[in-house]
């Protein structure tokens, strides 16, 4: 082995960035150099043609404030969890699903409940079935959906949205259920009803008592089962509406600290309740931007952590990637396999403790079979074959990383704080301020995609008009619901008596057969609104007029 130093660059003189950029003017010919060569950012960061002499973070992997890792190993010694999202209707095929996944490589559970019960609806009249997510309303459900499942080996996720409660108190059961040891479950409740107002529009109860009941899960979470944590914060509702990278880390910050406060005003101490939050953030073709938004998200959250007293320690984020779902399109859906691949990468080089890989089929319905084996697969080929994982922070002293990514810190910072000015997170979303900031910025960048300034493979650019139609997992929704009312009938029609929230309570009337709902209605209360924000991917208009064409050369054998 060699012990010469390799010096790169060392055969080249030495230049200055004045000379560079003497040779820059003469090939512009006298064209602005700026508006050629420098682009801006929805955050209105600037990305310059080139960046040098920008020195790495100081701190090391694992070091306080945890920039390059959280731990001095990062992922180089097992890798990052690969996830997989299950939220098909029918309980049974999710978990043909689950096993199937679980033999070829995934990790971790994520299972999405239906809009129903993310809503809170205290019965299934009051919402239609529209077959996204999974129509679990009792402990025999979820028995069902993870039948054959290790719970004991495979973390699971829930994502249950204003029923955080019910379905945590489900999920439980179910380890007593199987006799399990609570200190050999691990996975998430998800506890996250901030998000769930800025998605539906509605919560339950005030959110007042949301965080109460938020609360009253972390502490007995955190007395019970050490390797589960109760609350989640996810930034893809924000995103897919149209958020830019800063807004993203400021909400997620601002839902945080929202959070933090309601678990140490019920008495849980400040270390504690930092332990008992997880956090997922989106990554998508903006391959920097999102490696840097996943460093800065690391540094901010354990500056945040300190200033609220908690030990430097406690603020290492327990921090998770999905790529992004409003980058997905439905015209040329090939080009997804593509996205999600460098989505899938921008997470692990950014160091995500798990990732979950959106199918390339996702944005036409349900993931068919070669979709869910293309998203695992792109995991396990960064991993095993690209040994992405096997370094250390990867991006650490990248020029322009390091620069943008100390920009982005200052603009989430900034974010963050006109939330917190607003009363939080909460008030934000309830006054619609938050609500405007995100579709002002929405309707820029459908304005450059419109104008193409942002080009889209496959849809604004290079469009195939002779590309063949593709199928996805078929779904009957509504047959779907009649099954799940089905089974819930006999508790329907003879509803028991829940007089006590207590959640070994609730635990206890769910294994006396009562459902979520039921339990949820024992949990309700007044009511909290706010305008929802809705989900627009990128490529949604052009594809409309795409739709449209189709429809003319349908009816006129010829395009218009």
């Amino acid at each position: 082995m060699s012990e010469d130093t390799l010096i790169l660059g060392g055969e080249f003189p030495a230049s200055q960035h004045e000379q560079w950029m003497e040779l820059v003017n003469k090939v512009l010919k006298g064209a602005d150099f700026k508006k050629t060569l420098v682009s801006e950012t929805y955050d209105g960061l600037e990305i310059q043609p080139l960046y040098s002499d920008v020195p790495a973070h100081p701190a090391a992997p694992g070091a306080f404030p945890f920039t390059r890792a959280v731990s001095a190993n990062g992922n180089s010694q097992n890798g990052w969890a690969i996830t997989q999202i299950y939220r098909h209707p029918d309980p049974a095929h999710d978990n043909a699903l689950i096993l199937d996944d679980l033999a070829r490589g995934v990790t971790h559970l994520r299972l999405v409940m239906s809009d129903a019960a993310r809503q809170g609806k205290l019965q299934l009249d009051d919402s239609p079935a529209n077959g996204d997510g999974i129509e679990c309303y009792s402990l025999a459900d979820l028995d069902s959906l993870l039948e054959n499942v290790r719970l004991d080996l495979a973390p699971v996720e829930l994502q249950a949205g204003a029923a955080f409660f019910e379905y945590a108190c489900a999920l439980m059961a179910l380890w007593d259920k199987r006799a399990l040891n609570a200190a050999d479950v691990s996975g998430s409740f998800s506890a996250d009803p901030a998000t769930a107002l800025a998605e539906f529009g509605e919560l339950p109860a005030s959110s007042a008592q949301m965080l109460e009941r938020l609360a009253t899960l972390a502490k007995y979470t955190a007395a019970n089962y050490p390797d589960v944590r109760a609350v989640g914060v996810a930034s893809a509702v924000y995103h897919n509406a149209g958020a830019s990278h800063a807004t993203e880390i400021g909400t997620a910050l601002a839902t945080g600290v929202t959070y933090l406060r309601a678990m140490s005003d019920a008495g849980m101490a400040i270390n504690d309740a930092c332990g008992q939050l997880r956090f997922t953030l989106t990554t998508d073709t903006d391959y920097f931007q999102s490696i840097s938004k996943l460093r800065v998200m690391r540094e901010l959250w354990a500056e945040v952590c300190k200033l609220c007293g908690a030990d430097e320690a406690a603020g290492a984020i327990d921090l998770h990637a999905v790529t992004s779902a409003r980058m997905l399109s439905q015209r040329d859906p090939w080009v997804n396999m593509l996205r999600g691949t460098i989505a899938s990468c921008a997470a692990a080089i950014g160091g995500a403790a798990s990732v979950t890989t959106q199918s390339y089929d996702a944005g036409l319905g349900h993931p068919s079979t070669l979709g869910r084996r293309i998203s695992r697969n792109t995991q396990l080929l960064l991993q095993n074959e690209s040994y992405i994982h096997r370094i250390v922070d990867p991006a650490g002293g990248a020029f322009f990383i390091e620069n943008h990514g100390e920009a982005l810190a200052e603009k989430a910072w900034q974010a963050f704080q006109s939330i917190e000015a607003q009363g939080g997170i909460f008030k934000a979303l309830e006054n619609g301020s938050l609500q405007s900031s995100i579709a002002q910025t929405r309707r820029q960048r459908m304005h450059d995609i419109a104008f193409r300034r942002k080009p889209l493979t496959g849809v604004s650019e290079f469009a195939n008009l002779e590309e063949n139609t593709i199928t996805t997992d078929k779904v009957d929704a509504e047959g779907a619901r009649r099954a799940a009312l089905d089974r819930q009938a006999t508790a329907l029609a003879n509803p028991p008596t829940i007089d006590k929230t207590d959640i070994d309570d609730l635990k206890q009337a769910l294994q006396n057969n009562a459902t979520t709902l039921q339990v949820g209605k024992a949990l309700s209360g007044q009511p909290s609104h706010a305008e929802a924000l809705l989900p627009q991917r990128l490529g949604s208009e052009f594809e409309a007029l795409r739709d449209a064409s189709d429809r003319f050369l349908a009816k006129h054998g010829k395009r218009p």
